[in-house]
């Protein structure tokens, strides 16, 4: 049993993988300590704040976690933003207390790159990325965080790591990665094929509570993600609620349960909006879901076996449109949310069951194999 430290960031989207990364290393027989700036305690689910902990005084906090293996649930808000407070983490006394949370290795998203070669350091742990975005460089956005500090914390930061920033760009680039997902829905042209990347699958579970779409409840409900950021607040996500609305008049038989707050005006009668919904158990009941195209919901879709129809706001989302795409899982509308009605025709029609289904074939196998614990115990071997 190794005891792994697990770096979340401030976004829902980036810490619901992370959890289950967790989950899964527990599961393994591994201990986790989760590591999260300002903040980051709201993202942990409830049945798991009992044991958390602030350690570093708003800079990182920590939360222990032993012998937990029931799943957590993951409906929990989050907090928009983060401070890192790099002047902080270089502090005297620092070294000592992060050194106290005695971790083997430290696990982080790559856009926490620079946090995180420090943190490395001042504990004297091998660090690993975990990516909950396909496609993410750490090196650059950490080269620009470290050139962007007031030049005399620049170099206090290059003293302690011993790296200028193109060295630092290069030694995470270097750095093993843990990508939460698997091969199987890359695009060939973006697929990571060095010896330091790893495609360990989505670390979900409960794959067999999905029930076949001909067995679901209502058959006409639809489930619509706007993510849990300010991506919310986006042209295309107010492109996309206009779309919605005028579908959800023109079908009144249909259910829509909606991430958000409600635009102003009267709304159709079958819609409902809330700001979080318990999205995967939603999953399971809905017959078809629409997605801004974050890795995460992406994922759940599959899992539930459904198809998404992915309209992309920012980031990550417009290659994971395109990757839905490109294997046939469902559709991308980027740029098309007038399209929203045929496109939820044809998935409600099953055009895209077989090929789903296939992938949560594969994601199953790979959860149930528990990919992503065996292979952090080659690297660490």
């Amino acid at each position: 049993m190794r005891r792994i430290g697990l770096i979340i960031d401030t976004e829902a989207g980036h810490t619901i993988p992370f959890v289950d990364l967790g989950l899964q290393l527990m599961e393994h027989g591994h201990e986790v300590v989760f590591i999260g700036l300002a903040q980051s305690i709201h993202l942990v689910p409830p049945s798991l704040r009992s044991a958390y902990v602030s350690v570093l005084d708003g800079v990182y906090e920590a939360a222990t976690i032993r012998a937990i293996r029931q799943q957590a649930p993951l409906d929990f808000p989050c907090y928009w933003g983060f401070d890192a407070h790099l002047e902080r983490l270089l502090d005297p006394g620092l070294r000592d207390q992060l050194r106290g949370l005695r971790v083997d290795a430290l696990i982080a998203n790559p856009f926490l790159g620079l946090e995180t070669a420090i943190a490395a350091e001042l504990v004297g742990a091998p660090a690993i990325f975990a990516l909950p975005m396909m496609g993410s460089d750490p090196g650059p956005l950490a080269k620009m965080h470290l050139e962007l500090q007031p030049a005399a914390l620049q170099r206090r930061i290059i003293e302690l790591l011993q790296l200028t920033p193109d060295e630092l760009e290069a030694a995470l680039a270097r750095w093993p990665a843990l990508i939460l997902c698997a091969r199987e829905f890359e695009l060939p042209e973006l697929v990571y094929t060095g010896a330091h990347a790893h495609y360990v699958g989505p670390c979900l579970r409960d794959y067999d509570a999905a029930k076949q779409l001909a067995e679901r409840g209502e058959p006409e409900t639809v489930y619509v993600s706007l993510g849990s950021t300010r991506v919310r607040e986006t042209a295309p996500a107010r492109a996309l609620l206009h779309a919605l609305l005028d579908e959800a008049r023109a079908s009144p038989s249909t259910r829509f349960f909606v991430t958000g707050a409600p635009p102003p005006g009267e709304l159709p009668p079958n819609v409902e909006f809330r700001q979080w919904f318990a999205q995967r158990e939603l999953m399971r009941s809905v017959r078809a879901t629409v997605t801004h195209g974050g890795l995460g919901g992406i994922r759940e879709a599959i899992a539930g076996r459904l198809a998404p129809i992915v309209t992309p706001f920012v980031r990550d989302q417009p290659d994971n449109a395109r990757r839905v795409a490109y294997h046939g899982l469902g559709l991308d509308l980027h740029g098309q949310v007038e399209q929203l009605g045929p496109a939820l025709r044809r998935v409600r029609a099953g055009e895209f069951d077989e090929r789903v289904e296939a992938l949560r074939q594969r994601f199953r196998e790979l959860d149930r194999a528990r990919t992503a614990a065996r292979t952090l115990d080659q690297l660490l071997a």
